[in-house]
């Protein structure tokens, strides 16, 4: 049976993550080793989201990852990271508008144009920025569990965050207890308080990436819309 006790949660973790990218963006006038560390992390954390852009442009795998690594390069740059102090409030925004900027400028295939990066492109970029916001809130949930002695719970429960009740039916050691009503309502609201905390932490995780809370707003109805694309 589930065990009973709540995994830590804090209700205002949106609010208290207003802090990376608020501090990465002081890259470019502060060069203070918390400023560029913070900056460094957020690129690592949504790299792949650049590289699926790139190699939308009909590169193959081994260009697409040398332009990758060199985007990043050139972006951190000192002489690249002004363009951080005026950007506008939101991570995924600032950091597509410079990979269009590399593409376009430095990059030999493009010829100085826009042109050839097209919104096909930018759907994918979101895709895969939306998959790595929901990675990042994932992986947080699960060390929660694992701090509470409750790994094997979580695996257990995972699959109620799938839309799909299939999934739910066919989660690893579950079944047995949906036979029954007790182990049925044990595991409804075991598995509410794994959606409801996962949700939260998906919410902190934006509010990593934006500036204010309207950004944080906009921000999340983006990410509903990429996933019901």
């Amino acid at each position: 049976m589930f065990a009973s006790g709540d995994i830590a949660s804090n209700a205002d973790a949106s609010q208290s993550g207003f802090a990376e990218w608020n501090v990465a963006r002081r890259a470019g006038q502060d060069p203070s080793t918390q400023a560029r560390q913070a900056l460094e992390h957020l690129c690592r954390t949504y790299r792949y989201a650049v590289y699926a852009y790139v190699h939308q442009q009909a590169v193959d795998v081994t260009e697409a990852e040398r332009v990758t690594q060199k985007f990043f390069a050139w972006f951190l740059e000192e002489r690249n990271l002004a363009r951080l102090t005026h950007a506008n409030g939101k991570f995924r925004t600032c950091l597509l508008a410079a990979l269009r900027d590399y593409l376009a400028i430095e990059w030999p295939g493009s010829n100085g144009s826009e042109t050839a990066f097209g919104s096909d492109s930018e759907c994918i970029y979101d895709q895969i920025w939306a998959l790595a916001v929901r990675h990042e809130a994932l992986a947080r949930l699960r060390e929660e569990y694992v701090a509470a002695g409750k790994v094997h719970q979580f695996d257990q429960l995972k699959a109620f965050l799938s839309n799909d009740s299939t999934d739910w039916v066919a989660a690893q050691g579950v079944s047995p207890l949906l036979k029954n009503p007790g182990g049925a309502i044990a595991v409804a609201v075991a598995a509410d308080r794994l959606r409801l905390r996962y949700g939260e932490l998906v919410r902190a995780e934006i509010a990593r990436i934006v500036v204010t809370p309207a950004d944080l707003e906009t921000e999340m109805q983006h990410l509903f819309e990429v996933f019901q694309r």
